[in-house]
């Protein structure tokens, strides 16, 4: 997670849980395990780990003691925070101090495969979500085109602002970006290709617009698509863009 993301992009975390900020749980054998935590602190990809310890501060960019940890520095250690530009504390008139270095969170476990032996494996989490907005007088084409949208899309996107956006109103943010993107080309390192893929996106309104360079998506009901293979060999990771009324 990056800080200055955080601090100045509309994203969407999904837990409040300052590590385990997307709600991941591993299941073997239909048992829920605890996973262990690894957390590093990176600037400008240096790492910054030690540094932060040494000052007290929290690792994650979520957690909410950086703004008490930061104002319990020293003068000279606060100075070096900001000259670093390691964080912002005069972004908002709150007193806040934001955090501009990025964490890497992981989880891990040991796990055992008796051979001969199937092992099942389940785990889950809920996407941390980007976006931006879309502009009355913005066509949508650099939003749309590293989704694969080509003319049909900025046709949909301009119908959209029309039917939301009135003519005058050129300041106003007519559709929001929601990004949301999936690690898949890791199955390339198994044994085989992936045997059965099942892909379903469920979008919250008939009226949003789905995105995506991933060949075969097709839409199956109002706010449903979905994507099936087998020995699916993925040549890329899953991106998606949903454009939706901004509210």
């Amino acid at each position: 997670m990056d800080g200055g993301a955080i601090a100045n992009i509309p994203i969407r975390i999904p837990s409040r849980d300052a590590l385990n900020f997307v709600d991941f749980e591993v299941l073997v054998a239909g048992r829920e395990i605890e996973p262990r935590t690894e957390v590093r602190a990176f600037f400008d990809n240096a790492e910054i780990t030690s540094q932060l310890r040494s000052l007290g501060l929290p690792l994650s960019v979520l957690d909410g003691n950086v703004t008490v940890a930061v104002k319990k520095l020293s003068a000279q250690d606060r100075s070096r925070l900001e000259k670093n530009n390691w964080v912002d504390c005069s972004l908002t008139r709150d007193g806040k101090c934001w955090p501009y270095w990025q964490s890497r969170i992981q989880f891990y476990w040991t796990q055992r495969f008796p051979a001969g032996q199937t092992v099942s494996v389940r785990h889950t989490y809920r996407p941390v979500v980007g976006g931006s907005v879309i502009y009355r007088l913005d066509d949508g084409a650099t939003s749309a085109q590293p989704y694969c949208g080509g003319a049909d899309a900025l046709d949909q996107i301009k119908r959209q602002k029309q039917l939301r956006a009135p003519a005058d109103d050129n300041d106003r943010p007519v559709l929001a970006e929601r990004q949301v993107e999936y690690i898949l080309t890791t199955a390339n390192n198994w044994s085989g290709p992936i045997r059965s893929f099942h892909l379903t996106v469920d979008s919250d309104s008939p009226d949003d617009t789905v995105f995506t360079c991933m060949p075969g998506l097709k839409r199956v009901a109002p706010t449903r698509y979905e994507l099936v293979r087998s020995n699916f060999r993925p040549d890329r990771e899953l991106q998606l863009l949903v454009l939706q009324l901004n509210k």
